[in-house]
């Protein structure tokens, strides 16, 4: 993946990214909404009709059909994610909209279609700087967001020592303090500056992509999530599977690391345990899961081992309860907590 400067479908994307995010989202303004929904009518193959440009909203450039069928059409087409590229300059200049330093406001319109975008690149062999621009571009949105802070972590404690329930009497009983040491585990790395990034980091811009994916993932269609599972597909689809073959699309770009993985089984984990998603996404995501779980075994990788496993054991409890009618839901309030007045 070439530096940003040199892939840019129209201007670079190393000018003013946003410096922080906000805690909510913006909300998109009708006159961007209007701006954004006529240039994108403009390269598509059916112009959106008056009605639609007339008063667009962020749920019709994420789920109306007429617009998303489209733009999946374009992305397929053999000459899509070239430096002209109309449909790449349009997903590239929506990511530069960003007012007083935040995120874009549609963004999400973006997200949405970053796993066909990433599917589509990984399976090429010929260079595609269009792709490459966005994924750029999303790169130092994220960068500059996260500048001046230190990386995200959780606190992991150190089990081979008591538990904090079990500290008190021990330390009574040996007459020193024994404090269980926390461990912390960084769940994404520093970022290098986004106008520096080579090829060589290709799995770390695509690592990044994916976590940008995973922190608006609750926004997506069922779509976008049905073609995530064809990217973590993708990546495994080397291993046979038991229950038949289909088209299979082999990626030539990068192999799965961990820097890919992680946010992977993020996104899997929400397609599996989150509520209200529809049935052809979790059937999915399981079998993308029990997918990336066969190529960890197959490269005997350890921490992959664990993790796919791990996730795929977490569903088969999930899927157990609700089979057995065991499922708690967290609103509502426990038989032995109420109280009967007569």
């Amino acid at each position: 993946m070439a530096a940003a400067s040199s892939s840019s479908p129209s201007r670079s994307p190393a000018q003013s990214p946003p410096s922080s995010t906000p805690s909510s989202p913006p909300r998109p303004s009708p006159e961007l909404l209007k701006e954004a929904a006529a240039s994108l009518s403009a390269i598509l193959p059916n112009p959106l009709p008056d009605s639609l440009l007339s008063e667009p909203t962020l749920t019709l450039l994420l789920q109306d059909p007429a617009v998303t069928g489209q733009i999946s059409t374009l992305l397929r087409q053999p000459s899509s994610g070239s430096g002209g590229d109309p449909l790449c300059c349009w997903l590239y200049n929506t990511l530069q909209v960003s007012p007083s330093g935040a995120p874009p406001p549609l963004l999400p319109v973006v997200l949405r279609h970053l796993p066909s975008l990433l599917l589509l690149y990984l399976s090429r062999p010929s260079p595609s700087p269009g792709f490459e621009a966005v994924l750029i571009a999303v790169y130092s949105h994220v960068q500059a967001a996260r500048a001046n802070q230190p990386p995200p972590r959780v606190s992991i404690p150190d089990l081979s020592h008591p538990s904090i329930y079990h500290e008190e009497s021990i330390c009574e009983s040996a007459g020193k303090s024994i404090a269980t040491p926390v461990g912390l585990a960084v769940l994404s790395p520093n970022l290098e500056p986004y106008g520096t990034v080579r090829s060589t980091r290709r799995a770390r811009i695509i690592g990044v992509a994916l976590e940008l994916y995973f922190s608006r993932v609750s926004e997506m269609p069922a779509e976008s999530k049905m073609d995530f599972c064809k990217l973590c597909d993708a990546f495994s689809s080397s291993i046979p599977e038991e229950d038949g073959a289909g088209e299979v699309t082999r990626l030539t770009k990068v192999t799965l690391q961990w820097e890919i993985l992680q946010p992977m089984l993020r996104i899997l984990g929400h397609c599996l345990m989150a509520p209200n998603n529809e049935k052809l996404v979790v059937e999915a995501a399981h079998k993308a899961c029990r997918g990336l779980y066969m190529t960890a075994l197959h490269g005997v990788d350890a921490k992959a081992i664990l993790a796919t496993g791990s996730l795929i054991k977490l569903f088969k409890t999930k899927r157990e309860e609700e089979e057995r009618g065991e499922v708690d839901d967290p609103t509502e309030i426990p038989k032995t907590d109420v109280i009967i007045i007569n």
